[in-house]
């Protein structure tokens, strides 16, 4: 309750004696209609006793109150009492919408007696009518997506007839609010799903945002009556649980005739067509792809890896980034088969009789071959053949062969060496393994034109030459010179190996030695065996070889063969 005094004076008396006033008080405020009922009184102060005055008949008085003048004729004595009430007014005064009031009074008159006349005036600051209730608080869940969520709020409410409205905004956006009730808010409300996803569609590019929670305080419903606003953040985080979503992932073989024909993945063979399709967490979009396998990451949604390098279980891992940096992975294990070229080996190759027993004198041959093959989870199946001729022929005969382990003869005649390969074949590639029987066992054997000669082995006239021991032919001299230094070029008429030597005269003197591989179109390499003399060359030309030493030396230069 506010209660003022203002005080004034007379023109014919000192206030010390006598004095005027105006007593104020406020009672009653009525905040659903925002007034106070405001007693404003005008009295007169006698402080001196001497002082007897008084106005039986009345004097004029001028009596304003928050704007409202009314005037009137008053009578007064003051003889017998230090306080004489003139004239009481009762007014109701309206505060601002904010509930705020100062109110002005002011009083006039001539007493008509020795006190003289009076004109004064004050003010008052009246109690101020709560009105606008105000959030103190303001808190919402994590959002996620397709759930509904909780808004918690504290409010200081100041009376609890009015009415109200809660409302969420973006910006200027509005996201939610409560419609008007009347009354003090719940601590609590729940925004339906729907509500919660709109709140996430304004958070593309991030996990949290602060928005704006205003409540308004109203003294009629459907929003009539305005009377005030209160504002706070609202910081809103997103859940951890609204992230991508990877719908599909696919892992196929990309080599179509493996998928086909094996229907597994095959080591150093395969490639892997990788894709999958995704979604953003509710609001944000994808910004990224990743793909990582096979020792290689593919930035992208889809993509062929490189051919498959280790065998056992392969991980891939499909991983999606939204715009909210959120990630979201999974894996697929693929079973990659070990795989390597088939592996064929003839073990033993030798002479024999019809029956596969070893004779050098056989008029047959046999070879003992083994191998192994990848087996590809029993989808790859090996071929196996053995291949022959003659070392004089062109053209092998093929015959294939039940397995990859066993023995196999066949007739060979007994003058000619003979070729032969087994060959272990899968379903990407075919492997020879190699091998040479030599013709018959013959302590001396003369070639058919008499020309030749053999030891140990026939003569095997595909090889020819004057000289062969057990079936090899006896290396050739080709070029044998002494002399007192220089150099020599010596023409090597055929491919073949070769065998240099540069020796120099005298103990103390180590000759130079190297082989010689004279290839097709004239190409010679050379392989230092020895380093010798220092001043001993042997170096390379076309078709032929130079031989240098600066002093005395023997030049030589032996065939060895093929």
């Amino acid at each position: 309750m506010a209660t003022k005094t203002i005080y004034g004076s007379f023109s014919g008396v000192a206030t010390s004696n006598v004095r005027p006033a105006i007593e104020i008080t406020a009672t009653a405020a009525s905040p659903p209609n925002n007034y106070s009922d405001v007693t404003a009184t005008l009295v007169f102060y006698r402080y001196n006793t001497s002082w007897q005055s008084w106005n039986a008949n009345g004097h004029t008085v001028s009596f304003t109150v928050d704007g409202n003048k009314q005037t009137a004729s008053r009578t007064f004595d003051i003889r017998g009492t230090s306080r004489e009430v003139v004239w009481t007014r009762t007014r109701r005064v309206y505060h601002g919408d904010d509930g705020k009031k100062t109110m002005s009074v002011s009083a006039s008159g001539n007493t008509g007696v020795s006190l003289g006349s009076y004109n004064f005036s004050g003010s008052i600051t009246l109690d101020t009518i709560p009105r606008a209730s105000s959030l103190t608080s303001a808190s919402l869940e994590y959002l996620e997506d397709d759930t509904a969520s909780t808004l918690t709020i504290g409010a200081d409410v100041k009376y609890g007839g009015f009415y109200h409205l809660i409302t969420i905004y973006d910006g200027t956006s509005w996201m939610w609010d409560t419609n008007y009730f009347y009354g003090s808010p719940d601590s609590t409300y729940e925004l339906s799903s729907s509500y919660t996803n709109k709140l996430l569609d304004r958070m593309p590019n991030s996990t949290k945002k602060t928005f704006r929670i205003r409540l308004r305080t109203y003294s009629g419903n459907n929003g009539s009556g305005y009377i005030g606003e209160s504002y706070r953040n609202l910081t809103v985080n997103v859940s951890s649980a609204v992230k991508p979503t990877i719908s599909s992932v696919s892992v196929s073989e990309d080599v179509t005739n493996i998928a086909n024909d094996l229907g597994v993945y095959v080591q150093y063979k395969s490639r892997l067509d990788l894709s999958m399709s995704g979604s953003a967490g509710h609001g944000a979009s994808i910004t990224g792809y990743k793909i990582t396998g096979n020792g290689q990451t593919i930035n992208s949604k889809s993509g062929t890896t490189n051919t498959l390098k280790s065998s056992g279980s392969n991980t891939i891992t499909f991983e999606i980034t939204d715009s909210r940096g959120r990630k979201t992975s999974t894996t697929r294990t693929v079973t990659v088969y070990q795989y390597s070229n088939p592996q064929p080996e003839i073990t033993n190759a030798y002479r024999s009789d019809a029956n596969g027993v070893a004779d050098e004198d056989g008029d047959h041959a046999t070879i003992e071959y083994t191998s192994s093959i990848s087996s590809l989870n029993g989808t790859n199946t090996g071929v196996y053949q053995v291949r022959h001729k003659r070392s004089d022929e062109s053209y092998f005969s093929e015959e294939t062969l039940n397995s990859g382990r066993g023995s196999y003869t066949f007739p060979a005649d007994v003058d000619y060496a003979y070729d032969i390969q087994f060959v272990a074949s899968d379903y990407f590639t075919s492997i020879p393994a190699y091998a040479e029987v030599l013709s018959t066992f013959s302590l001396i054997n003369f070639s058919a034109d008499g020309k030749g000669i053999s030891f140990g082995r026939a003569y095997d006239t595909n090889r020819g030459g004057l000289f062969q021991i057990d079936g090899l032919n006896v290396p050739k001299l080709l070029f044998d010179h002494a002399s007192n230094g220089g150099t020599h070029t010596v023409t090597l008429p055929e491919r073949g190996i070769y065998l240099a030597i540069v020796s120099p005269a005298g103990t103390n003197a180590s000759a130079k030695i190297a082989l010689v591989s004279h290839w097709y179109d004239d190409q010679i390499s050379i392989d230092i065996v020895r380093e010798g003399a220092s001043a001993t060359g042997i170096t390379a030309g076309v078709g032929s070889i130079e031989l240098s030493y600066n002093n005395w030396c023997q030049f030589s230069v032996v065939r060895l063969g093929d």
